[in-house]
């Protein structure tokens, strides 16, 4: 059991995570009261050989099914090869870190695009020293192991043909009814920040929130995408970590501005349970 917990580790490890899942509950006035809902379950090593055992006696068919929370482009071919090298890192997470250092190395090695620096990076946010690298594609569906981190965290239910979806969350359940009052400086102009995509943990989540923390918006709205499948584990580690470690004299973003989150296509396969 002990070898079995480690080599989930390193799976998980593999796709970003920083833990193996278990429940996470976070303080956000939009979770469902009660107790933890049963979220989407990783792929497992014996999952994905039935996977692709369906694959090989019904390509298209099971195709489709894995195109519903992939590109709908990807082709019969494509999706054959993605399911192999996901059985690879789930029966070899070691050779996967490997190549994805290998992979990280090169990338830091590279020259930073010629506008970074000066159109993107101005002077005020350069204080915090985040590395960043620009050539980060792990989570994108055309990275092999990006795709893989897809077919891991979705395959299951894709396998099984059942998404699990929470309740719905009426407005009108909240005291709040979600109407929430913002109260700029007296004469200032409201300063509402938006951003999306923003759940991956990686440097470029810590350097957006590290700009949040400077510039102390009167709010700042999420427009959804929490990687992979915006569990609660992955709200928490990938959404509200960064927002809370900012640099040294600067306050959390959740204590600078008021947070909001919108769910997307990514939060709806774990059946918008974060």
């Amino acid at each position: 059991m002990h070898q079995e917990e480690a080599r989930k580790k390193l799976v998980y490890e593999v796709l970003g995570d920083q833990t193996v899942p278990h429940d996470a509950e976070m303080e956000l006035e939009s979770l469902h009261p009660g107790p933890a809902s049963t979220e989407t379950e990783p792929l497992s090593l014996e999952d994905i050989k039935a996977l692709q055992m369906e694959f090989a006696q019904n390509p298209e068919a099971t195709a489709n099914k894995l195109r519903r929370f992939l590109d709908p482009n990807l082709t019969t071919e494509q999706l054959g090869q993605a399911l192999d090298h996901t059985r690879m890192i789930l029966e070899e997470p070691e050779a996967e870190l490997e190549s994805l250092a290998v992979e990280e190395a090169h990338g830091l090695e590279l020259p930073l695009p010629l506008d970074f620096v000066d159109s993107f990076v101005a002077e005020k946010y350069r204080a915090n020293k985040i590395l960043i690298n620009p050539y980060e594609r792990r989570f994108e569906d055309d990275h092999a192991t990006g795709l893989a981190g897809w077919i891991i965290w979705n395959g299951l239910p894709a396998l099984k043909g059942v998404f699990h979806k929470e309740p719905f969350r009426w407005h009108t359940e909240k005291e709040s009814r979600f109407v929430y009052k913002l109260d700029p400086a007296q004469g200032a102009p409201l300063r509402v920040a938006l951003f999306a995509d923003f759940g991956t943990g990686l440097a470029h989540s810590f350097y957006i929130a590290h700009q949040f923390a400077v510039e102390a918006y009167d709010a700042v709205l999420h427009l959804g995408d929490i990687y992979y499948t915006g569990t609660r584990q992955q709200y928490r580690d990938y959404f509200r970590r960064p927002l809370e470690e900012t640099a040294a004299g600067l306050k959390p973003v959740f204590e600078s501005s008021k947070v909001f989150l919108l769910p997307d296509n990514h939060e709806s396969y774990s059946g918008f349970s974060g």
